[in-house]
């Protein structure tokens, strides 16, 4: 029995794993048919004609038939297996577009409470701060040292409305 017939069936997987999937299977085949015709043609040439034994036919013929098989599940398996990294690197990709984009949004919405705070509160005030300080400077009952003051409280409360209205259209005008 010629030795190369124990190394058949690591062989096979080699072919299925090297080779394009119909090369590797015509591989297999080839290699198959040597198995049981190298040894059955030794035979003949020792003892004469004789016709082949089916086991040593079935025998490798099996082990070919489970070659091709558990080569195909493994491409198949390698297959998913990448596909799978795919879909999970799409996914992770997608997952960070969604955080950049959730926290972007957040930030505008804080923006946008800010500057509606601003506008609520500093600006209001500062508003009512001027029309007071204006009113109350109409009166002629006032000393100049007061109608001072009150010019003076009305230009700070203008500058920091002027300034509050810039912080407004700021905060408004993001992105």
């Amino acid at each position: 029995r010629p030795a190369f017939v124990w190394v058949a069936f690591p062989l096979m997987f080699l072919y299925l794993y090297l080779l394009t999937t119909v090369a590797g299977v015509v591989a297999v085949v080839l290699l198959w048919a040597a198995t049981w015709l190298l040894p059955w043609w030794d035979a003949v040439r020792a003892t004469g004609p004789q016709p082949p034994d089916l086991a040593t036919i079935i025998g490798p013929g099996i082990g070919a038939v489970l070659a091709v098989l558990i080569s195909a599940a493994y491409r198949h398996l390698l297959a998913q297996a990448v596909h799978h990294q795919r879909v999970a690197a799409a996914l992770q990709a997608a997952q960070t577009d969604l955080a950049a984009t959730e926290h972007r949004a957040g930030q505008l919405e804080e923006r946008e409470r800010l500057a509606r705070e601003i506008h609520d509160t500093l600006a209001q005030g500062f508003s009512s701060i001027v029309l007071v300080s204006r009113a109350a400077r109409q009166s002629q009952e006032l000393s100049p040292s007061t109608q001072q003051s009150l010019e003076l409280i009305e230009e700070t409360a203008s500058a920091n409305l002027t300034e509050a209205r810039g912080l407004i259209q700021h905060l408004g005008t993001a992105d």
